[in-house]
């Protein structure tokens, strides 16, 4: 399961590093919404937030902190990196508890919490998608299908 969750992540992590150079880009990022901003920094603030309660320490933020791109740049670095490490050094059958943002305790095990935070960040980029394209902006194509494209023998 691991080497599949750590391809995962990288492709998350690749079409997270596109939507972050639109909003780089001072042209692009005028003709967007700000709810599309402000679901990205979502994105990253709840895969930050996961890997909190993973690695048992507090919280860098708030789940709907909003960010510029420089901001966003760094935090998504920053959870690829220890979501990596995450998977090289821990049983992913391993169950935390932790407790979320209204006071409910829970338990799961690290992989379920990992493939979590990848399929949020894929059911949000789809949001940003259809924001995209109500600003008239062509969304980025992030289908896990053509990521992978490059990756396998083409029949």
């Amino acid at each position: 399961m691991k080497p599949f969750l750590k391809n995962l992540l990288e492709y998350s992590h690749h079409y997270n590093l596109q939507l972050i150079e639109i909003f780089a880009d001072p042209a692009m990022a005028e003709k967007l919404s700000k709810k599309a901003k402000l679901l990205l920094s979502h994105t990253l603030n709840a895969s930050s937030v996961w890997n909190s309660r993973i690695l048992n320490i507090p919280n860098r933020g708030g789940i709907w902190d909003v960010f510029e791109a420089q901001e966003m740049l760094k935090l998504e670095n920053q959870n690829f990196e220890e979501t990596f490490e995450i998977l090289e050094i821990s049983n992913l059958a391993e169950i935390i508890s932790y407790t979320n943002s209204k006071g409910d305790s829970y338990k799961r095990s690290i992989e379920d919490i990992i493939f979590h935070t990848i399929n949020h960040a894929t059911y949000h980029r789809g949001q940003i998608a259809s924001e995209f394209r109500k600003c008239g902006v062509e969304p980025i194509v992030s289908d896990y299908i053509f990521y992978n494209d490059d990756n396998r023998l083409k029949i």
